[in-house]
């Protein structure tokens, strides 16, 4: 079984995303990607609680963290990523 990565000096956030510090090296790709998954996968409301639009897991769902942490790591702002949804 393998073990998982050591991330010394990293904290986690109220979502459970893992702040890995700096990430002035994220590429272009990567931020168009989490642009294009925060869009598919941002909340919808149910009957049980909010869910993911495109997964059905209970919102913000893995990819809807994973996207927001690459973006907040770019230096988008919340507001500049909640205005992504709707364009």
């Amino acid at each position: 079984m393998r073990s998982r990565p050591n991330l010394v000096g990293s904290s986690t956030s109220e979502l459970g995303v893992v702040d890995l510090g700096p990430t002035s090296n994220l590429m272009e790709f990567d931020i168009d990607l989490a642009m294009r998954t925060a869009r598919l996968h941002r909340e919808m409301p149910a009957p049980d609680g909010p869910c993911c639009l495109s997964c059905g897991a209970t919102h913000p769902c893995r990819w809807a963290r994973w996207a927001r942490c690459v973006l907040v790591g770019a230096g988008w702002s919340d507001a500049a990523i909640d205005a992504n949804h709707t364009g």
